[in-house]
């Protein structure tokens, strides 16, 4: 499988604008120790979208009852909670436009019919995508 694409300025801070809010709602990072707990991410990417997918909190407290909602630009937000004190955390999903969108020139090559599906820790993509911005001089403050 081979991957290439070429964003701009404003696409990455677009992407990390996406990232840091996910991250913080599924614990990628978001707690005080700045680990990323019980945060499972899935990227799909095809030629025409890139789909991010992430549940967070397994194993731990979230919200300690009820469902709890809220709503991300371009994706939806669904309550965790339940019985087990809120141990399945919040799932987000996002979905980016990708051909003319989210990159400004992409192409993917895999034998699954042009889709790339992976797991991804979401404190290193925040982190990556902050260092990007920085170093081009578009910000990417994690705050």
């Amino acid at each position: 499988m081979r991957f290439k694409s070429r964003m701009a300025v404003e696409h990455v801070q677009l992407l990390h604008n996406v990232i840091v809010p996910i991250s913080r709602l599924t614990g990628g990072g978001g707690g005080p120790d700045g680990k990323s707990i019980g945060s499972g991410t899935t990227i799909y990417l095809d030629p025409e979208v890139l789909r991010i997918s992430s549940r967070g909190g397994a194993g731990r407290t979230v919200d300690g009852g009820g469902g709890a909602s809220s709503h991300l630009g371009g994706g939806g937000v669904g309550g965790g909670g339940g019985g087990d004190q809120g141990t399945e955390g919040i799932a987000c999903f996002s979905e980016l436009i990708a051909m003319n969108g989210i990159f400004l020139e992409h192409k993917i090559e895999s034998i699954a019919e042009n889709v790339i599906v992976f797991d991804i820790d979401l404190v290193q993509l925040r982190t990556a995508l902050a260092a990007t911005l920085q170093s081009l001089g578009g910000g990417g403050a994690d705050g």
